[in-house]
């Protein structure tokens, strides 16, 4: 198990570009693809995520620091500094439970497969942090590595299941036949912003979804175009940040840089995956007659939706000013808001692309996650203090704003607690 868990852990270690080609080759070949044909599509997935996230780190080095003024201006102390999905990340996989973790999620997603538990063959190994860290929170809890260990593969099938369930949404909304989305707390909401969508549905000023991005351009030209809206939104929000009129209208056009681009990265990533899928279906038909295989990948599939975009920009500041105004709150949401529009993306499809509801939507979520955080943030700290990783962010009591959208990380602290005692 070390060798086969050391093999896994140098791939991984070497990024999402890198293990996404090496993974989809090997299904590919799997499902009787020409070598050449396999190779192709598995290296066009890895450009077209090089692209989308190389659009997601422009959109940080844009907002980063305009969402670090605003939260200076107008947040003061919170408790607890959001530093980000990423540094939580090194510090899952860095764990105990990260270590063991790989060869039992893949043979979990197989068995399950094999069992017709899931149609989802998970291609994404990268966030399987999400998880191990969900695992480590029951662990901080309990003091019991194997209450952690298996909570995090019971939170693996969970997702499992939940990219089935989701899968209708990324193929009639976003265009992805034959690929579910496979990451964490993301689908999860694909499934609890449905309840919210129907609510809205029996407002009659909501009831059809009607202010979409293609309603905004017919309506309004070019200033409903997402160029201009981007470029709106930005101003807007570098204006707000306190900084002058000529470089707030520079965030709003790289803010309309990313609603234009990112659109076009998505579509690469489409052309690449319809042959796998389409490999996928035959080989099933031909082993399983009426048995799918859909290709879990990670949520940011979804990031190129106008609607996600443009309501993920509007969310960070509205964001700080909940986080700051609502009573209880504890988190001071920094690093996380750029990614946003991952969880987004689900309101969007839900709502079917309308502009007003996904932003309603999108804002329980935020209260959500506000409150989620503030309960989870004590245990995030010592989770992020224990590990060491942290440097002279130390010093600080920290967490990570976007488990506070995970509602399998609400579960963990709940079962943590439960197991380990109020």
């Amino acid at each position: 198990m070390e060798f086969i868990t050391n093999i896994f852990s140098d791939i991984i270690n070497l990024g999402p570009l890198v293990m996404f080609p090496i993974v989809l080759f090997v299904i590919g070949l799997i499902f009787g693809m020409d070598a050449r044909k396999a190779l192709r599509s598995g290296l066009t997935v890895g450009v077209g995520f090089a692209g989308i996230f190389l659009v997601f780190g422009f959109l940080m080095d844009t907002i980063a620091n305009v969402a670090q003024t605003l939260a200076e201006v107008y947040g003061g102390a919170l408790s607890f500094m959001d530093v980000g999905w990423a540094t939580f990340a090194g510090i899952g996989w860095g764990s105990a439970i990260g270590a063991v973790f790989i060869p039992i999620g893949i043979v979990t997603n197989l068995i399950l497969l094999l069992v017709g538990f899931t149609k989802t063959l998970s291609v994404n190994l990268w966030d399987y942090w999400e998880p191990i860290v969900a695992g480590m929170i029951v662990q901080t809890l309990t003091g019991n590595f194997w209450y952690g260990l298996g909570f995090a593969t019971l939170v693996q099938c969970i997702h499992l299941k939940v990219a089935d369930w989701t899968q209708p949404l990324m193929r009639d909304y976003f265009g992805f036949e034959g690929v579910s989305a496979c990451a964490a707390g993301y689908p999860e909401w694909g499934l609890i912003t449905v309840p919210i969508a129907r609510l809205l549905e029996k407002i009659p000023f909501l009831s059809k979804p009607k202010f979409t991005t293609e309603w905004l351009e017919e309506k309004f030209g070019i200033f409903g175009e997402p160029i201009f809206i981007g470029t709106a939104l930005g101003t807007i929000m570098g204006l707000l940040a306190g900084l002058d009129v000529g470089n707030s209208f520079l965030l709003g056009i790289n803010i309309a840089a990313v609603l234009y681009i990112q659109p076009k990265m998505i579509s690469i990533l489409i052309e690449a995956l319809q042959p796998i899928s389409d490999a996928a279906k035959e080989f099933m038909e031909k082993r399983a007659p009426g048995r799918e295989v859909y290709i879990g990948l990670d949520s940011a599939i979804g990031s190129g939706d106008a609607t996600a975009l443009a309501v993920a920009v509007v969310l960070v500041p509205l964001s700080l000013f909940l986080a700051i105004l609502l009573p209880g709150s504890k988190v001071l949401p920094i690093a996380d808001l750029t990614f946003l529009v991952c969880f987004t993306m689900f309101a969007a499809a839900v709502n079917k692309g309308d502009v007003v509801r996904t932003l309603i939507t999108s804002t329980i979520i935020v209260i959500f996650a506000i409150y989620a955080g503030s309960l989870t943030a004590p245990v995030m700290n010592e989770l992020a203090q224990n590990s060491g990783m942290l440097g002279d962010q130390a010093v600080a009591a920290v967490t990570h704003f976007g488990n506070g959208f995970y509602p399998h990380s609400l579960f963990a602290w709940i079962t943590g607690k439960l197991l380990g005692g109020f």
